[in-house]
């Protein structure tokens, strides 16, 4: 498959968080999710034979997002901007960011490992 017939298929936008913390001066860092930008792309669920447990933390990739590494649409966030704990948001669906990688280091698209956040419809 061709790299723009791949992107062309990123037509979904996302609502890409970052979580803020700062001090409330009473021994609290309260959590803000701040609103970096919006970006095209194409989000997969993973199938159970792909499942894999990040390294880091046990907890299971649930989806793939794929984005293009340097966005051309005006106005959005480029792909290279999003990193580990961030959030994505897309209708009812919240995920976070648990790694990012550049397939072949290509630099045409990100494939972002992704966990579907508990609790949420």
């Amino acid at each position: 498959m061709s790299g723009g017939v791949f992107l062309g298929l990123m037509n979904r936008q996302f609502m890409i968080y970052r979580i803020e913390r700062e001090s409330n001066d009473v021994g609290g860092w309260p959590e803000t999710e701040v609103l970096l930008g919006v970006i095209s792309g194409r989000l997969r669920p993973m199938t159970g034979g792909e499942k894999v447990v990040a390294n880091s933390e046990d907890r299971e990739t649930t989806h793939i997002l794929y984005v293009p590494y340097s966005n051309p649409k005006a106005g959005e966030l480029d792909g290279s901007e999003i990193k580990r704990g961030d959030l994505v948001v897309y209708g009812d669906l919240k995920i976070e960011v648990l790694g990012v990688n550049d397939p072949s280091l290509a630099h045409e698209h990100l494939e972002i490992d992704c966990v579907q956040m508990e609790g949420l419809e």
